[in-house]
């Protein structure tokens, strides 16, 4: 019974070198043969990488892939666990899987320090699929410097590939991991609150527009708000904050170092869809060029400049719109009429034409530039001084019997906004409009950009079109 066991035992193995022999291997040289003549090194698609493992002399990275995560599929797993930085890491992950060689060196080198590659400078292994493992190891640069010498692993073949390999492992941890702090794009943020000694301010996303609540702290000053929030300077803060980089980590014994924190500087709330994301800014009392964001328990403590932290540390007015009617663009408006002491006149849009009317009559216009320039002025009008203490109503403001209006519509007739200007103090004037209900101050020479009815009919041809009368 042994004897025959044996016997079944060795027919096997043989069977099995047999079937190894005549089928796997040559199946596998056909397939080398093949990824050789297009010039691959490896052939892998990137969903297959389950892990990549650096060596280099700038320490060892470990880094897994989980290519079914959204938004950050990349991790470090040694010598921390922590977020890859993304851009980078999946970088490498597609040059592995695309990387060819341009000239087949040796087939069998004998010489390796010669190459750089005994030992290597760098020791890449790419774990497919949990199980199986392909390695790459870098030398030197060939006499050009376009190219590296490089390897699969011991005994195999000496390629040249591009020196780009080379550069895109330089790195150290800090560049592999990463450093953004809300690591999403601005135009994700549906909601910005900001909490600090100035008060509470809140900045909410509208479908194109962002509004402003705020209360502020006696340190701020000013009365509790709900207006239009000016869409410049809240981009330029959501710039800000989708750009805070960690220039330093504190990964381990965070709940010590947090022990040490002083009451936060600002406290920072983002609504990224469904979800909310916080981070407070704190020093530490030792280190006052140094602030420390902490988010939550699994990120590390990111360590910033203290002087980025000035973009958000803002006076709430700041984040105020200062415009005086909310426009798309001047072309909007169809219809302005103006009224003043000296007199009233409106411009109106007529199948591309415009037309001068006043005092029952009709003339077309025949400068229609000056048009263009008061629609200009007029969607760039902007405040100087918030008077949200004042009253409309106000003897001060004048703003009962303004001294000049301006109205305007689009074509379907509906009202764009109607600005009044009051008293004039010195160089300033008050006002109201649509866009801003309160009083407001602007520069007295912004009323001099509103020209008389002449103005618009200036040059006129010889042949004119002038129609006077009753207007039907």
């Amino acid at each position: 019974m042994r004897f025959k066991s044996t016997i079944f035992l060795t027919i096997l193995l043989i069977s099995l070198g047999f079937y190894l022999y005549m089928v796997e291997l040559p199946r596998e040289q056909k397939k080398r043969a093949i990824q050789f003549k297009a010039g691959k090194l490896y052939n892998f698609q990137l969903h297959e990488v389950s892990r990549v493992t650096l060596n280099g002399p700038k320490g060892d990275i470990e880094l897994e892939y989980f290519p079914e995560h959204p938004r950050t599929p990349w991790r470090i797993f040694h010598p921390i666990e922590t977020i890859a930085n993304q851009s980078a890491a999946q970088e490498l992950g597609l040059t592995l899987m695309n990387l060819s060689f341009d000239r087949l060196v040796e087939a069998k080198p004998t010489e390796l320090k010669d190459f750089g590659l005994d030992p290597p400078q760098y020791r890449v292994l790419i774990t497919l699929n949990q199980t199986n493992t392909e390695i790459l190891e870098i030398g030197d640069e060939n006499l050009t410097g376009s190219d590296v010498y490089v390897r699969l692993g011991e005994g195999t073949s000496l390629y040249l590939v591009p020196a780009s390999i080379k550069q895109l492992l330089n790195k150290d941890l800090i560049q592999w991991r990463q450093r953004e702090i809300f690591p999403f794009s601005s135009e994700d943020i549906l909601e910005i609150r900001i909490s600090s000694d100035r008060g509470v301010l809140k900045l909410i996303k509208q479908e194109d527009e962002w509004m402003m609540e705020s209360q502020p702290s006696k340190k701020e000053g000013g009365l509790p708000l709900k207006v239009r929030g000016d869409r410049g300077e809240i981009a330029n803060l959501l710039g800000s904050v989708v750009n805070f980089r960690g220039d330093d980590f504190i990964d381990f014994k965070k709940n010590q170092w947090k022990e040490n924190f002083e009451t936060p500087l600002i406290k920072l709330t983002l609504k990224v869809s469904k979800l909310e994301i916080e981070a407070s800014f704190h020093k530490d009392g030792l280190n006052p060029d140094l602030v420390y964001v902490v988010t939550n328990d699994f990120d590390p403590i990111f360590q910033i400049a203290y002087s980025d932290l000035r973009s958000m540390d803002q006076a709430f007015k700041t984040y105020r719109d200062r415009r005086l009617v909310s426009l798309e663009y001047p072309d909007q408006i169809e219809t302005v009429r103006i009224e003043r002491s000296q007199g009233e006149y409106t411009l109106n849009k007529k199948e591309g034409q415009w037309w001068l009317e006043k005092k029952g009559t009709r003339e077309k216009v025949t400068s229609p530039n000056e048009v263009s320039r008061l629609l200009t002025d007029i969607y760039h009008m902007q405040l100087k001084t918030f008077k949200d203490d004042l009253s409309p109503d106000s003897a001060t403001a004048g703003l009962n019997d303004p001294t000049l209006q301006i109205q305007i519509s689009d074509k379907e007739g509906e009202s764009l906004g109607k600005i009044d200007f009051g008293r004039q103090k010195n160089q300033v004037v008050f006002g109201k409009s649509t866009g801003q209900p309160q009083p407001f101050q602007v520069s007295a020479t912004l009323l001099k950009q509103i020209p008389d009815a002449q103005v618009f009919l200036a040059e006129i041809p010889l042949h004119s079109e002038k129609v006077e009368g009753e207007l039907p």
